[in-house]
Parts: C-alpha cells; structure tokens; sequence
C-alpha cells in the first residue's frame, strides 16, 4: 500500500511499497497516484513520463531517479516525492535508486524554466544526500526533505516572470525598430492583461496595410480581429515584403510562447 505522508500546497510525499515490480510497473503505480490526487488521465500521465525517461534517465546522487511530465490541465509545477521500500535497478546503466521524484509541469513551461527546474531538484537532493537514509525509516525526516522542493515552485514562477520580460522586451525592439507605436499596448491590453476579451491563438494573415498586401501576425478577440504588427513601410530592410513576412513570424512566434506562459 502507498503510504502519503504529508502535503504542502503543491508538494506530495509517499512510502510507496513494491511488490516485485519491474521500472514499467513502478511508473504506472507512481503515475496513478500522482493522477488521482488532482483527477488527471492516468494514462496520459503514466505514458507522458515514460516518454520522457524513453529519452534517456536522470539520476541524483547515485539513488534518486528524476521524471517528469507535462500536462494542460495544471497551472503550476507540482513535485512529488516518492521513498522506494526496495532500490530496483533504473536507467541504461541499470542504477540502484530508491527514491524517485516526479514533476507535473504545465503545458508552457519553458526550456529555461526546465533547466531551473532540473538544477534545483539536483541542488535540493545533493544537499540534503545525508539525510536519504534517515528519511527511510524517519517520517519527520522525509516530511523535511519535502519541504525543501516548496520553494522550488516559487523560484520557478520568478524564473517565468523573468521570461514573460525577456518576451517583451524583444517585441518592444521590434516594435520600435519598425515605428509600430501602438501593437505593444495592444500585447499589453489582449494577451497579458485580457481575460474575456484575451486573444489565445495568433496566426499570419495577408492584410492590406496602406495599399500594401502584407503578411502580419492577428489574433481574434471575440469577434474583432486584432492586428499585432503595424509597421512604418520605410523603415523595412532589403526587399520590404520579405523583411516584413520574417519580423511577422518572428512576433507570431514571440506571442505565441507569451500565451502559453499566461496559462
């Protein structure tokens, strides 16, 4: 039976017990549970973490495995820690762990927030290695250790701060390379601050712009159709069209990583 052992607001600890299964077994138990505590798929679940360990495994500390999966029906990162009654062989080179720790992340999370993300969990595991054994058979001692995953998550939401600013600031110097003075107000009124009215999906569109036939980046905010590159025709470098067409897609690109970061 999986013992859960205590709970913080998105951090999950459990002894989970063994009954000779294989890393296939372990996984589908592990993702079950994870699931069933916030009415997930639990297929979806089980097969986005094997997914990812297919691409290879990441071990701290010659005993704690590393798994993740991402999932659109949460909004902020949830950590699980799971303390093995038995080490079972994990990974290509068939390493004895006996934790695992599992991150849920939500649909958007970036590469930089992964690499954060993967640092922290390996930070949180080699300082703490010495208190792995107690917390085998010490319930306060794995209830500290889980503790220590809790300001991960506050961390991570800085570190999407940080590149929701970074997102911006690029479409700022576009915008003001071009002598579009009005499209960043409208990413500031329909994507960050929207909520009724909020655009969620951008797409390129041929548009007449001052008797020019351009393709821009829009978005529809109920029915009115938001254009989020107005650009000054003579600042455009080399062939106009063609200048234009690269800096839409680039923007459409911006945006499209600032709407999954507002998810």
């Amino acid at each position: 039976m999986n013992k859960l052992l205590n709970t913080t607001s998105n951090n999950y600890a459990f002894y989970l017990k063994l009954d000779n299964d294989d890393k296939l077994g372990i996984l589908r138990k592990i993702a079950y549970q994870v699931a069933s505590l916030d009415s997930l798929n639990k297929l979806t679940i089980y097969n986005e973490i094997l997914d990812n360990e297919l691409q290879g495994s990441t071990i701290f500390s010659h005993r704690v495995a590393f798994c993740f999966a991402v999932n659109d029906e949460i909004k902020m990162p949830q950590i699980f820690l799971f303390s093995l009654d038995n080490a079972v062989a994990w990974g290509n080179d068939e390493q004895m762990v006996d934790y695992i720790v599992i991150a849920i992340l939500p649909n958007g999370f970036s590469n930089n927030q992964f690499t954060l993300l993967n640092s922290l969990v390996s930070q949180v595991i080699r300082q703490n290695a010495s208190q792995l054994n107690n917390a085998k058979k010490d319930q306060r001692a794995l209830s500290k250790l889980n503790e220590f995953f809790e300001s991960i998550n506050f961390q991570i939401q800085s570190s999407k701060r940080g590149d929701i600013l970074n997102i911006f600031q690029e479409l700022r110097n576009i915008y003001i390379t071009y002598g579009d003075t009005n499209s960043l107000l409208r990413v500031e009124a329909y994507i960050l601050n929207g909520s009724i009215l909020q655009v969620r999906q951008i797409r390129l569109e041929k548009i007449d712009l001052e008797n020019e036939i351009l393709e821009l980046p829009v978005g529809m905010s109920s029915n009115d159709k938001i254009i989020f590159f107005k650009p000054n025709k003579k600042l455009a470098r080399g062939n106009m069209a063609t200048d234009i067409k690269t800096q839409s897609h680039l923007i459409k690109n911006l945006l499209e990583r600032l709407i999954l970061l507002q998810k």
